[in-house]
């Protein structure tokens, strides 16, 4: 019985012995992430931008349908030297039209394309010439309607699209020391300017897709069939959609803690249902404004 409490209280030691040698790792750890949240920048983002979108759903036509389009951004980044975070929410607005027939009322539709994105991206490597290279993930919901009337029961249509994969950035540290630049005879003085060109790839490995049956609106086999009920049964899984996102950005940041993003945005996918696979591209410039939240 001796022997028993004796091994018992010998495992408890072992244990609390071991608690404590890892106390050191995961404070360190803590330590870590409270100096990272420290040194994040904070920004609240707004911008616009204009760009081109094209549509080929089967559901209603096997002709591309392109044109314009423009839109909004509004969300938030933060920034630090190991670590980049963006909940940000892309709306674009076009006006589609097809290559054979552009004056046709039939033949022109009006698209929404949304794109709600969160991502988070830590340092993974040094790179040369100041650069770094980032990893992480990227959740995405993309929601995508159009609108021709002259189509009848199949006058609306959108397809909503949900995503989780991995993120990549490549970027590197422009930035500008404070120099002069001589011309002749004439002296001009450079404040220092702090840059960054970054390009980014999200691909999604898991993914959801969701639109209505194969006319639109009604299903083919039950013309009172309601909305919902057509529309649950064109649930598609991972194996339904291929998708991909890229940004190539340009920050530049001001004295005053602000700064602004030049970028271009690609973001095309596919869905591949049986009687009606649909296929997007969306190709947009955009300026965003970033605000820093956080400026002493």
């Amino acid at each position: 019985m001796e022997s028993k409490k004796m091994a018992l209280l010998a495992l408890v030691f072992l244990g609390f012995g071991a608690g404590l040698r890892a106390q050191g790792p995961i404070r360190a750890w803590m330590d870590h992430r409270q100096q990272e949240r420290r040194e994040r920048a904070q920004y609240l983002v707004n911008g616009a931008s204009l760009g081109l979108i094209q549509v080929r759903d089967y559901a209603t036509s096997p002709l591309l349908f392109s044109g314009p389009g423009a839109g909004l951004r509004f969300g938030g980044e933060a920034f630090s030297p190991s670590s980049r975070v963006v909940l940000a929410t892309d709306l674009w607005f076009g006006s589609l039209s097809t290559r054979e027939n552009p004056d046709s009322d039939t033949d022109q539709n009006m698209a929404v394309h949304t794109l709600t994105h969160w991502g988070r991206l830590w340092r993974a490597t040094e790179l040369p010439w100041k650069s770094q290279l980032m990893l992480g993930y990227a959740a995405d919901l993309l929601w995508n309607a159009r609108v021709n009337q002259k189509y009848g029961n199949a006058a609306f249509n959108y397809e909503v699209l949900g995503s989780l994969g991995l993120s990549a950035s490549a970027s590197r540290d422009w930035s500008r020391p404070d120099k002069t630049v001589s011309l002749w005879f004439l002296d001009f003085p450079l404040k220092a300017r702090r840059r960054m060109l970054a390009f980014e790839l999200n691909l999604p490995l898991a993914s959801a897709s969701m639109r209505p049956s194969y006319v639109s609106i009604f299903d083919f086999t039950d013309g009172d069939a309601s909305l919902g009920e057509a529309a649950l049964r064109e649930w598609g899984g991972p194996g339904r959609m291929f998708r991909l996102n890229t940004q190539l950005e340009y920050y530049h940041f001001f004295q005053n803690g602000n700064a602004i993003r030049l970028a271009h945005t690609w973001d095309g996918y596919r869905l591949n249902f049986d009687l009606n696979p649909v296929q997007a591209v969306g190709s947009f410039l955009s300026f965003s404004l970033l605000l820093r939240l956080d400026n002493d």
